[in-house]
């Protein structure tokens, strides 16, 4: 039951279409496919510092956020620290339906970073060992939180015809438990096909509305996604930096999805309007490891290296969907009834399933100019098609196929500088996240703009980072067993607005 309801509920994809005959969702899979590259593919993530520099730290250190991306940075601490910031995202998205242009704004405030460092430095050692830090940090890894709709009149299709296609070959004492095809049956959006004498072809079915709709859709998306560090790193004569952490990422997402259709371009309609709403809760916790290290050759040049390993996550999920139909007075004949307001719902479907995230290789290089600044530029890997999951409640087979069809590896960029100018910092950078997706004609790629500002005193620290993102999706509300359907283009726009203060002690 819960497969099905995954399956025909009004749409499979988040900001998803598939239009290639290059890659197709397999079939028997229930969504969750999506899921994988929404939790694997994160934001950028640390201090207020490190975010207006693009996030490119993989070989700088010496910021409470190495704990989460190179632990070996915490070996350049030579004093204890504590730092904690919040955040306010402001989200703007646009809309293309059928020609129809739709906006969407809104802002929220969260917490972004927190970190403790307990330094244990051994100055003036005679040996190569140096001492270390340990380390806590809260890394927020993603902001779901976000709206967009979209509206215009459908000229090719309804929901409609979409629930047929979703029925054909189920036979009517099995349609209950047809998902969102057998709640819009038992709503009389859909009915049994008869012959010319009036009897039931069992297996198929049509719909008495006719005419094509004026579609909209409202998605709206809340949570976050964090992680806990725990880690150290050690230093080796001012020279070489190591570090190890262990990462417990948590997830709370939700969803919901309002789809209407009225309007229809009929001269007497018998349906004047309908309504999906599709409600999703997920929830997890995940374990990941982390390896780095910093060498530094000399005073100038610091080139780092991190290995992350896949988070493995168990989730758990909560769906439920329901459907009405408002009718204009219809009299349907076949049951001798008159038709007017009616709603279905479905059971609320409990799951609880594993993600197993990829694997992530980061390197960097830092170039440090005397006491003016820095440039520190990293690279990383993923490989987005090596996400799999696994279930006792249903199988995951066809989604983990779906993974390797439509989804690739990607080579990510950070590059960011520091302008310092007595107790003041100026900072920029920019973060390119390539195309996940194994789809031709669709670009998947993000780019994020960042900005800074620090203030740095002897046992006290504040900074402000300016992050701009922006990325292009396309969003179908139903799609066809042929991959057609229609398509809403969102382009995505956030900016975020983060805070840190830091204390020596």
């Amino acid at each position: 039951m819960r497969g099905l309801l995954r399956l025909i509920f009004i749409s499979i994809g988040i900001l998803f279409i598939i239009h290639s005959s290059n890659a197709q969702v397999e079939q028997g899979a229930v969504g969750i496919f999506n899921e994988a590259l929404l939790f694997s593919r994160t934001q950028i993530g640390g201090s207020a510092r490190i975010q207006g520099l693009g996030g490119a730290q993989i070989a700088l250190g010496g910021d409470p956020s190495s704990a989460f991306s190179n632990p070996a940075g915490l070996g350049l601490f030579n004093r204890s620290q504590v730092t904690f910031g919040p955040a306010i995202d402001f989200y703007n998205n646009d809309a293309n339906y059928f020609n129809t242009l739709t906006n969407r704004k809104g802002a929220k405030f969260n917490l972004n970073n927190f970190g403790i460092v307990f330094n244990s430095s051994k100055n003036g050692a005679s040996g190569p060992w140096r001492g270390g830090s340990f380390a806590i940090s809260l890394t927020k890894l993603n902001n779901f939180n976000n709206k967009f709709s979209y509206e215009g009149r459908n000229t090719e299709n309804s929901i409609i015809d979409n629930l047929i296609e979703s029925a054909n070959g189920i036979s009517v004492n099995n349609i209950g438990s047809a998902g969102l095809a057998g709640l819009a049956y038992d709503v009389f959006l859909i009915n049994p096909f008869r012959d010319n004498q009036g009897d039931i072809v069992d297996g198929e079915y049509d719909s008495f509305v006719l005419g094509l709709p004026r579609q909209s859709e409202e998605v709206v998306t809340e949570g976050s996604q964090y992680q806990w560090s725990f880690a150290y790193g050690g230093n080796f004569a001012d020279k070489l930096y190591i570090g190890v952490g262990l990462g417990i990422a948590t997830i709370n997402y939700s969803q919901e999805k309002i789809f209407r259709e009225s309007q229809f371009d009929e001269t007497d309609p018998a349906l004047d309007n309908l309504r999906v709403n599709e409600n999703l809760e997920i929830e997890g916790t995940g374990i990941n490891g982390t390896l780095g290290f910093i060498f530094r050759p000399n005073n100038i040049v610091r080139v780092g290296a991190s290995v992350t390993t896949p988070t493995f996550y168990r989730l758990d999920e909560v769906s439920d969907v329901s459907i009405e139909a408002n009718y204009n007075n219809f009299f349907y004949a076949p049951e001798d009834t008159v038709l007017n307001s009616l709603v279905a719902e479905s059971d609320i479907i409990l799951s609880k399933y594993e993600l197993t995230t990829p694997l992530r290789l980061n390197g960097g290089i830092a170039l440090f100019f005397e006491k003016y600044g820095f440039l520190s530029a990293d690279i990383e890997f993923i490989d987005y098609a090596s996400n799999s999951f696994s279930s006792s409640d249903f199988s995951t087979n066809a989604d983990n196929r779906t993974i390797k069809d439509l989804y690739t590896s990607t080579i990510n960029f950070r590059l960011g500088g520091e302008y310092r100018y007595n107790i003041l910092r100026f900072r920029a950078g920019v973060a390119y996240y390539g195309d996940p997706y194994a789809l031709e004609g669709f670009d998947g790629q993000r780019t994020d703009l960042s900005f800074g500002l620090g203030l740095k005193l002897a046992n006290f620290s504040a900074d402000l980072g300016i992050i701009n993102s922006s990325s292009s999706s396309n969003y179908s509300p139903y799609t066809f067993v042929n991959g057609s359907g229609p398509v809403a283009q969102i382009d995505n726009g956030r900016t975020s607005a983060v805070f840190t203060l830091g204390f020596n002690f």
